[in-house]
């Protein structure tokens, strides 16, 4: 996420409450990050992930704060790997 308008959006979209993560993403102590799937030309919000500064994922959650499925977990644990970031949640 690059804004705070795109954490508004992601949070309304998802249903959660990443937009107050706002001035924790300024202050650069948290980087918010997307899992999305295109599929038949449609964009599909999966999951939305926090960096701590240490590079760790402290949470991971879907819609409605929702916890990972055990499709989706495996793929964050492919990006986390390709990232060099730690999963915490």
């Amino acid at each position: 996420m690059k804004t705070a308008e795109d954490l508004v959006a992601e949070s309304r979209a998802m249903h959660h409450c990443v937009s107050m993560y706002a001035a924790k993403c300024i202050a650069g102590n948290a980087s918010i990050w997307v899992l999305r799937r295109t599929a038949l030309g449609k964009i599909e919000r999966m999951l939305t992930i926090e960096l701590d500064p240490q590079n760790r994922a402290v949470q991971v959650r879907g819609f409605g704060n929702r916890l990972a499925s055990l499709e989706e977990r495996k793929i964050v644990e492919r990006w986390a790997k390709a990232r060099g970031v730690v999963l915490m949640a």
